[in-house]
């Protein structure tokens, strides 16, 4: 039987996800590739992959899917890892560099800003977090947060922005298939995620030497459940970014 091609978000919080795909009970029937939010969208409609951990600013973009597994990347409030970070406090700031590995977060940025924070900034495409000035700011998502999140004055955390604008939990990535894949595959990538997330510890022991509070940041940042509250703030967001697509 031929595995079915599947790719995945390669950051820290994907990875109960791998664990559990990982698992020799599942490894015949998938054939993972790990990459950024942008690449996982891009692959999916462009190479041919059957199954993929979608952004889901890039759901419009990726033609015909089915939106499957009740599991997600999403916060409740604070998320640590997607944040606009400066030296000054934002109202200050002339420029927003954007960092363009999600296209959820770089909708997200325009909306909070916009319609939350009502501020006019002017959005860059790419990030020099050390040409930066002081009154420039720089959107920053992924592992590599915690490698700088202590070197600026100011975070302003995504996850964080729109639970006080809305009170609703927060969604960057969701899990898709083409049309053609059978329930019975989508039903093993389920039990296959739900396995990693209930091993979540031993997921992510390899990496706790490298990366500070990392239990914590699984703890207290990262929820998995696509639960009612997530899809109703999955709809507002959809609603909300129409203007800045």
């Amino acid at each position: 039987m031929s595995k079915h091609s599947l790719v995945m978000v390669s950051y820290l919080n994907s990875k109960p996800f791998l664990y559990g795909l990982q698992h020799p009970r599942y490894t015949e029937l998938f054939d993972i590739t790990l990459a950024t939010p942008s690449e996982c969208a891009k692959s999916f409609l462009e190479s041919g992959t059957e199954i993929a951990l979608i952004p889901v600013g890039a759901l419009s973009q990726i033609g015909e899917y089915k939106m499957v597994t009740p599991y997600c990347i999403g916060c409740d409030g604070e998320v640590r890892t997607v944040c606009v970070f400066s030296q000054n406090p934002i109202e200050h700031q002339t420029k927003l560099y954007l960092d363009e590995d999600s296209r959820t977060s770089v909708l997200l940025t325009k909306i909070l800003f916009a319609e939350y924070l009502k501020l006019s900034i002017d959005y860059l495409h790419g990030v020099n977090i050390s040409a930066l000035s002081d009154y420039e700011a720089t959107l920053l998502i992924g592992d590599k947060v915690f490698d700088i999140e202590d070197t600026f004055r100011y975070k302003y955390d995504l996850g964080l922005m729109w639970k006080n604008w809305l009170g609703l939990p927060l969604v960057f990535a969701v899990w898709v298939t083409k049309p053609t894949v059978s329930e019975e595959t989508i039903n093993a990538l389920t039990e296959a995620l739900k396995y990693g997330i209930s091993h979540t510890s031993e997921s992510i022991q390899p990496y706790e030497k490298s990366y500070q509070h990392l239990k914590s940041y699984f703890r207290e940042n990262i929820d998995y459940d696509l639960n009612d509250e997530k899809l109703k703030s999955l709809q507002v967001f959809f609603e909300k970014s129409q203007k800045y697509i």
